[in-house]
């Protein structure tokens, strides 16, 4: 929607403005997707039945341990 309307704005502030959400967006969406996977994974959530590799289970074995 933001890049539609960067297309559809005769205003060149308005234009900008979408723009600048939109790299925003691409920007921080792998982040939060990462820190939620993470935070689910550090909450117990069961990985899918064809995950083939578990690379925080080390990490949750040591934290048990303490």
């Amino acid at each position: 929607m933001l890049v539609a309307l960067a297309a559809y704005a005769d205003d060149f502030a308005v234009t900008t403005r979408a723009l600048g959400g939109v790299i925003f967006f691409l920007l921080t969406a792998p982040i939060s997707a990462h820190l939620l996977a993470k935070a689910a994974h550090g909450s117990g959530l069961k990985l899918w039945k064809m995950s083939v590799l578990d690379d925080y289970a080390d990490e949750r074995a040591d934290r048990s341990v303490q």
